[in-house]
């Protein structure tokens, strides 16, 4: 029977909380602020704004010292020559040289084989007829094979 009587008397409470009408009193003053919160979660991205004027140019800044000298670079290529210069006076001729060696030239023909003396040397060959063949004897001389007429043509120079 206890628990009947709780049941009963918590039924009725409700009712009478139901029936009653709040009255509410005069608002009481503002307490204080209270403490900061966490920050919340970024939000999205807003649209991009639009540019901004060009500010005005800042002072000049002034120079720091000079930095050491570098190291020379390498030699540039050499560039087109000049315009000739004005012609100068000729000047006196110079003494007369040493007379000069001459080339003596001797040339052998008229025979199949031809030689040089023993003081010259051969510095030229041929053989004078068509369809011949020259043979070349050392630095000294040449004969030549063919035709009955054919003709060994030698030059010879001073040693």
């Amino acid at each position: 029977m206890r628990t009947s009587i709780a049941i009963f008397a918590l039924v009725a409470l409700f009712a009478v909380a139901g029936c009653s009408k709040e009255v509410q009193g005069p608002a009481g003053p503002q307490g204080a602020k209270g403490d900061t919160g966490a920050a919340g979660p970024a939000g999205p991205a807003g649209p991009q704004g639009a540019k901004g004027d060009t500010g005005a140019a800042g002072p000049a800044g002034s120079a720091g010292p000079a930095g050491p000298q570098g190291a020379n670079g390498d030699t540039g290529a050499a560039g087109p020559a000049g315009p000739q210069g004005p012609k100068g006076e000729i000047g006196a001729s110079g003494p007369a040289g040493p007379p000069g060696v001459s080339a003596v030239l001797r040339v052998v023909t008229g025979q199949a084989k031809a030689a040089c003396d023993a003081n010259e040397i051969m510095i030229s060959a041929y053989c004078a007829v068509d369809g011949s063949t020259m043979h070349v004897d050392g630095t000294v001389g040449a004969s030549c094979e063919g035709p009955e007429n054919t003709t060994a043509v030698v030059v010879c120079a001073k040693r």
